[in-house]
């Protein structure tokens, strides 16, 4: 079911978060004509995901129904999606119109040398990426593996919420689907789209609540990713320590506001330094892993981008170009949404966002 096939009918984006439920319903033909028809965020209670693993999975059932309610969206078929730290992903390059069943037989032979399990343990799933950037008479095969209990939870949870699990794809894709549709559009058949002025490299962080994402994309492919533990949390943390709040009493406050005159100084400033040296040290990482020295571009997103203008920050520190991945930058949003409630959440509807594309025609 990772990268299903085939059918296109519109569903439900669904990314179950450690700290939120987010889902979302696209429709539309393409840029520009995508529209958000309706969106709804439930905060999951402490505990109920931790560290993306599911560990209270009826609540995870209740919390999704009633985002599905918020929402209003009466799309019965989902989108959702693992964790990039549950998967085992590698491109191959095979001759271009491969038979289906030598292709097949392809794909096995480079999993099994790519997992310690056995073949019956995993779900497998591959992606044509379309003519070979390093030779166009070859095609670019993405072979993607997780174990099946992995992604049988997720399942689970979808039909026991009362929605039909079409698609189960990876965080980091949703993500890297955005910058892709906003860049190019929606691709057209199997080949690439990739402009003569995106030779480039860019990176995505996505500061989440529990991990922060990073990702490399080059011509819309992801080449690199790395997670960290770093995350919202810290900030959540550390306000519960310096005012004495329980977690909720923390998460509630930062977001309706209300905390004391010290906060910026005492607390949101070394938390944003540390930040952005966890940021710096993902670089530095990818730079020293592979032959490239340098981005195009950053991308960021996740709850914590929204911290000030903590992308000029970044940009000017890590001196690389740094810009909000606003998923609806590119996407027109019906009436019936409150357009001041999705600003305020827009940062957090990224893999929501990315999942949902996988319906749109």
């Amino acid at each position: 079911m990772l990268f299903a096939r085939g059918n296109r009918d519109r569903v439900l984006g669904i990314d179950i978060g450690s700290a939120s439920i987010k889902v979302l319903e696209l429709s539309g033909s393409g840029k520009p004509s995508v529209k958000a028809e309706r969106y709804g965020l439930q905060v999951l209670p402490s505990g109920a995901v931790v560290d993306g693993k599911i560990k209270d999975v009826d609540m995870v059932i209740e919390t999704l129904q009633k985002a599905i309610k918020k929402s209003g969206s009466k799309i019965k078929r989902g989108a959702a999606c693992i964790s990039s730290s549950d998967i085992i992903s590698k491109v191959i390059a095979v001759q271009s119109r491969l038979r289906e069943d030598d292709l097949l037989n392809r794909v096995e032979m480079e999993t099994d040398r790519l997992i310690q399990y056995d073949l019956e343990e995993v779900s497998i799933d591959f992606l044509n990426l379309g003519p070979s950037v390093a030779s166009p008479e070859e095609d670019d095969i993405q072979i993607v593996a997780c174990r099946k209990a992995i992604v049988e939870e997720v399942v689970d949870v979808l039909e026991s919420a009362g929605i039909e699990p079409a698609i189960v794809d990876i965080d980091i894709h949703a993500l890297a689907r955005i910058h892709s549709y906003m860049k190019h559009g929606l691709p057209r058949g199997k080949g690439k789209q990739v402009s003569e002025e995106d030779k480039g490299l860019t990176g995505i962080v996505d500061f989440g609540a529990n991990a922060t994402r990073f990702m490399v994309l080059q011509h819309g492919q992801v080449i690199f990713y790395r997670d960290t533990a770093f995350s919202g949390k810290q900030l959540i943390d550390d306000i519960r320590e310096k005012y004495d709040m329980s977690q909720n009493e923390a998460t509630r406050t930062l977001g309706k506001g209300g905390l004391p005159e010290d906060f910026k100084g005492e607390v949101l400033k070394p938390f944003v330094k540390t930040l952005i040296q966890e940021t710096a040290r993902l670089l530095r990482f990818f730079y020293s892993s592979t032959t490239y020295d340098s981005l195009s571009e950053l991308r960021i997103t996740g709850g914590c981008s929204q911290i000030g203008n903590l992308e000029t920050i970044i940009g000017k520190r890590l001196n690389v170009p740094t810009h909000l991945l606003n998923p609806f930058d590119s996407v027109a949003i019906d009436s019936r949404i409150d357009k001041k409630r999705l600003e305020k959440e827009a940062a957090t509807l990224g893999v929501a966002c990315g999942l949902a594309l996988r319906g749109v025609k």
